[in-house]
């Protein structure tokens, strides 16, 4: 038997194809959360591997991967303007 037979490479050549196609389709989550650069993309990573071959959390994931994300807001307030005396602030 010739493992590099042209029916042999052909059938490697879709079993591999295969294999990629439904890998990514497995991972799409993980890839759309890399993608978009969401904060948490490592959690989805563990989340879609762990729990991916079940339907319902290859759903849960690839909705959280698409959910929107609200930017961390930082708020600065202004600080009081210091008086030029060198004066201690009154006690209270």
């Amino acid at each position: 038997m010739d493992l590099f037979a042209p029916r042999h490479v052909l059938i490697i050549l879709v079993v591999l194809f295969m294999t990629t196609v439904c890998g990514a389709i497995y991972f799409a989550p993980t890839i759309v959360a890399f993608a978009r650069n969401h904060k948490n993309k490592i959690p989805i990573l563990l989340t879609n591997f762990f729990f991916g071959w079940s339907v319902i959390g290859w759903i849960i994931c690839l909705i959280w991967s698409v959910a929107s994300q609200k930017p961390d807001v930082i708020v600065i307030s202004p600080s009081q303007p210091q008086s030029s005396s060198s004066q201690p602030p009154p006690q209270r």
